[in-house]
């Protein structure tokens, strides 16, 4: 029986087929495993999975379990656990649920298919650099704008130059106030004169 679960794990191919473009970074989900697991599936082998949630301290806590099943007997199986969010911004609970659900899943595939992600997993991956090279493009395209707004000598050109800020950066209180302030001398300068 165990020959089974070793053939399966030496056939299966799960990439990281989909891409996260916020984080820029691939990675694979419970359905690209089980898509994988379809191409290598031994005839008579089947496979099923149940999830249970469990409340630890005051958190909840959902386990997902796999079994590989032969001949009505159970070769193999493994479990995968994720924290259960209360509430999540944009999600409604089924959704929640169906996330963790998800998450939870393709863990204990992982570990039932001797999928290795310790090197490239997001989920134990440092994005430190990442962030921290977020954080100087912010700054850099900050102190753009600013200096954009600064020497904007119309409202017109204001107006261009806020354009040019990167949306998300449009929120920052130093820059609305920077482009405040400098409406307001503009107008005051043209009342001057």
């Amino acid at each position: 029986m165990t020959d089974i679960l070793a053939t399966i794990q030496r056939g299966l191919k799960a990439p990281k087929d989909k891409e996260n473009k916020f984080g820029g970074y691939n990675y694979r989900n419970a359905e690209s495993i089980l898509r994988a697991f379809k191409e290598v599936q031994p005839e008579g082998v089947s496979l099923t999975m149940s999830d249970a949630i469990t409340l630890i301290g005051d958190r909840l806590f959902l386990t997902a379990t796999v079994k590989l099943h032969h001949g009505g007997n159970i070769i193999a199986e493994a479990q995968g656990a994720a924290m259960h969010a209360l509430a999540k911004k944009g999600m409604d609970d089924a959704q929640i649920t169906g996330a963790c659900s998800s998450y939870a899943r393709k863990y204990a595939l992982c570990g039932l298919f001797a999928i290795d992600d310790s090197t490239d997993d997001p989920d134990s991956k440092d994005n430190s650099r990442a962030t921290d090279n977020a954080a100087e493009e912010d700054a850099k395209a900050a102190a753009k704008a600013q200096e954009a707004i600064g020497t904007a000598s119309t409202v017109q050109e204001l107006e261009a130059a806020w354009l040019t800020i990167p949306v998300h950066l449009r929120k920052d209180k130093r820059l609305l106030k920077a482009a405040t302030d400098r409406k307001a001398e503009i107008t005051n300068e043209k009342e001057a004169a």
